[in-house]
């Protein structure tokens, strides 16, 4: 069973979602974790709102090569 290590922070469920299967298209296992009074309160803005985005620990130095070619990095 692998060990899983904090790629990112993200804002939303929508964007930790996308971001997930951006990485899984790569073939990065991820893992989502939030909050659970966020998923149950149905919050969008905010710290209670925020996901982590984790990745197999043996895959995060690839995962971060990904990370900072994905499309929304590009400003």
């Amino acid at each position: 069973m692998s060990q899983w290590k904090t790629l990112c922070t993200v804002n939303n469920q929508m964007e930790a979602e996308i971001l997930k299967g951006y990485l899984e298209s790569y073939g990065i296992r991820a893992v989502l974790r939030s909050e659970a009074a966020g998923e149950i309160y149905g919050l969008t803005a905010g710290p209670l709102a925020e996901v982590e985005i984790l990745v197999a620990f043996e895959q995060y130095g690839e995962a971060e090569r990904i990370l900072e070619e994905y499309p929304e990095n590009e400003t």
